[in-house]
C-alpha cells in the first residue's frame, strides 16, 4: 500500500517576514469584491496575450497557446453552468473573459450575448454580436453557436441581429 505524508514545515520562505505563495496579497482571496477579481483577471488574460504576441520559441509559443485555450474554455464552461443555473451577472462575467482570453471563439461570444439578453440588454447583446463579427467569427459560426439559445428569440425581428447572422454579412464583418 502506498503511503502518502504530508509535514508541515513553520518556515516556508527563506526570509521569515515573506508571507508564503498562497497567501500573498495578489492573489484573490475569498470575499474578495468580485469586480477586483475581475479586474485582476483580466490583467492576466492580457498579459497572456502579449506574451503570446511575443513569443518566437515554437515549444514555449505552443503551451501559451495551449494556457490561452484553457482560459477561454474553462471561463465559458463556468459561464455555461452559471447560466443553467441562473446566475446571469456571474455569467457575463465569466463569458467576458472567456471573451478576453479568445474573441475569436464563437461560443464565448455568443454566451456572452446570451447572459446580455437574459439580464436584459438587448442592445449590448447585438453590440457583442458586432464585436465578434468584428474579431472574424462567421455569420455561420453565430448561427451555430447560437442554435437551440432560447434567449435570442427576443432578437428575431431585430434588423441588426439579422444581418449580422446572414451569410451576406461573411463578406464585409460589421465594425
Amino acid at each position: 500500500m502506498l503511503r502518502l505524508s504530508v509535514r508541515r514545515s513553520s518556515r516556508i520562505s527563506s526570509h521569515p517576514t515573506s508571507p508564503p505563495a498562497a497567501v500573498s496579497p495578489a492573489a484573490p482571496q475569498a470575499g474578495d469584491n468580485p469586480d477586483a477579481v475581475k479586474t485582476q483577471a483580466l490583467r492576466k488574460i492580457r498579459q497572456l496575450r502579449d506574451q503570446l504576441a511575443k513569443e518566437e520559441q515554437p515549444e514555449r509559443l505552443r503551451a501559451l497557446q495551449r494556457t490561452q485555450t484553457g482560459v477561454a474554455l474553462f471561463a465559458s464552461d463556468a459561464g455555461n453552468a452559471l447560466m443553467a443555473s441562473r446566475n446571469y451577472p456571474a455569467a457575463r462575467t465569466q463569458y467576458e473573459l472567456a471573451v478576453a482570453a479568445q474573441p475569436e471563439r464563437a461560443r464565448s461570444q455568443v454566451g456572452l450575448a446570451r447572459s446580455n439578453l437574459a439580464l436584459g440588454d438587448r442592445t449590448e447583446a447585438v453590440r457583442v454580436l458586432e464585436r465578434a463579427r468584428a474579431a472574424g467569427v462567421s455569420a455561420a459560426d453565430l448561427r451555430d453557436a447560437s442554435r437551440n439559445a432560447p434567449e435570442f428569440e427576443t432578437l428575431a425581428g431585430d434588423a441588426k441581429f439579422k444581418a449580422l447572422m446572414s451569410d451576406a454579412s461573411d463578406a464585409a464583418p460589421a465594425n
